[in-house]
């Protein structure tokens, strides 16, 4: 066995050694918050936005888990101030959810 050789099989098995002391990760929930607008008033009229936005959402649900707990919004929904209440107020009390299980269960 030459040098080179017994180099490589120290360092697969250090490898290995560092590897299997790495946790697995716990994953949390998936979530999904769309928006869809096809009606701008200062802008072309889009086609597909709203449906798109609701088919990513139906898709990411059905193929990969997610939930969906907040309504999705759509074009005069979609003002600026919904938006800013979806991330600030709606999602931040959802997550909250996770925040507390995760203490409960430490």
């Amino acid at each position: 066995m030459t040098n080179s050789t017994n180099e490589n099989s120290d360092l697969e098995r250090k490898l290995v050694a560092v590897v299997t002391e790495i946790e697995p990760v716990q994953q949390g929930r998936s979530l999904v918050v769309v928006i869809g607008i096809n009606e701008y008033v200062h802008w072309q009229k889009l086609k597909n936005a709203v449906q798109d936005a609701i088919g990513l959402q139906q898709t990411l649900i059905n193929k990969l888990g997610f939930s969906a707990p907040i309504s999705p919004l759509s074009n005069e929904a979609a003002t600026k101030l919904a938006i800013t209440s979806v991330i600030e107020d709606q999602l931040r009390d959802e997550l909250q959810e996770d925040v507390k299980i995760a203490k409960y269960l430490k």
